[in-house]
């Protein structure tokens, strides 16, 4: 997606993070917030590399943003070296409910998100050296 079709969608660009495994092009939709990522991230372990990006949602009722990860989420999951930096946590809605929420936490600081955009852009952010 370019940045011209973005804008056109309702996405406005917000910055841009280059390196070593990371080239990607933070978005923010207008309309709620979320931020969404777009661009080429590697595996500092496995060198293996995903692409990310972002579609806008089909649905007439459910308005909003698809963000695709190619593989990126399951790779963390199964990813032993990523326990160093976050962990998967699966909690109740609330104390008596079936009802589970997958929880992406910081190892370091406990951050918790349940989104995997927010807790990687916290770990770029906040805990990059």
């Amino acid at each position: 997606m370019t940045s011209e079709q973005a804008e056109i969608l309702g996405l406005r660009r917000s910055a841009e993070i280059k390196g070593k495994y990371a080239d990607l092009v933070v978005y923010v939709a207008r309309s709620s917030k979320k931020t969404f990522l777009s661009g080429v991230i590697r595996c500092p372990f496995t060198s293996k590399e995903f692409r990310l990006y972002v579609t806008p949602h089909t649905d007439q009722v459910k308005l909003g943003f698809i963000q695709h990860f190619s593989g990126f989420n399951e790779h963390i999951v199964r990813t032993k070296e990523y326990g160093q930096w976050l962990v998967v946590r699966v909690e109740s809605y609330s104390r008596n409910s079936f009802h589970r929420r997958r929880y992406f936490v910081c190892v370091k600081c406990g951050y918790k998100s349940v989104r995997l955009v927010d807790a990687l852009l916290h770990l770029i952010n906040v805990h990059a050296s």
